[in-house]
């Protein structure tokens, strides 16, 4: 069993902290999840959630909101190569949402998103140089169909333990910045730290965020 305790601080939420437990019994993987729990409150049954996952497969996941999230994943070969489906369902909203990932080659591939009944739809390419345990550098436009909007998110990983992450959102006009730092052993630490701005107003404070991770192998 692995058990993960992350904090977190952001400058418009008072400090909240979360706990994960996972456990993978066979080909399927069991988690329990208390969520963003303000420090100093106690939890309740409101921020519990739970999961039971078999990768690349199915899974099925029950929030404290009474949503319920079951996704099925399966793929299908085209032109030699292998296209990845998942379609996911969530009820009681009734919604439905498949995505399509075909890759080109080891370094670029292309995602489609389509909400069936809705119209919604957008598409993400995604191009990765480089060796991702030294250095690596991955390059992800997306638009999205229905809000005629497109983003963009440029991420450096170096030496496996620090990534940068810049992000920016045409229609909200929002520019993002995010570090983070992870160690590997039986107890795994990461920091992460981000900060945004809105381009098209005048922040005199930008929003940040801090949170930090502990993973343990029980």
């Amino acid at each position: 069993m692995t058990a993960t305790l992350t904090a977190k601080y952001e400058t418009d939420k008072k400090p909240s902290a979360s706990v994960f437990f996972n456990r993978t019994i066979g080909q399927v993987k069991l988690s329990t999840s208390v969520k963003d729990v303000a420090l100093g409150g106690s939890p309740s049954l409101q921020d519990v959630s739970f999961s039971l996952e078999k990768p690349d497969s199915f899974s099925v996941n029950y929030s404290a909101n009474k949503n319920v999230t079951f996704k099925f994943m399966n793929s299908i070969t085209v032109l030699t190569k292998a296209v990845n489906f998942t379609y996911t369902h969530e009820y009681p909203a009734n919604r439905t949402v498949v995505d399509g990932t075909f890759p080109f080659d080891n370094g670029n591939k292309m995602t489609v998103n389509y909400g069936l009944g809705t119209g919604d739809c957008k598409v993400k390419y995604k191009y990765e140089s480089g060796e991702k345990e030294k250095r690596q550098v991955v390059v992800e436009p997306s638009y999205d169909l229905m809000k005629d909007a497109w983003d963009l998110a440029v991420t450096g990983t170096f030496e496996d333990t620090d990534v940068i992450k810049a992000t920016y959102a045409t229609k909200s006009n929002v520019l993002g910045v995010q570090w983070s730092r992870k160690t590997r052993g039986k107890v795994n630490w990461s920091m992460k730290v981000s900060t945004s701005f809105n381009l098209a107003e005048r922040q005199e404070h930008p929003k940040f965020m801090a949170e930090t991770t502990l993973n343990y192998d029980i």
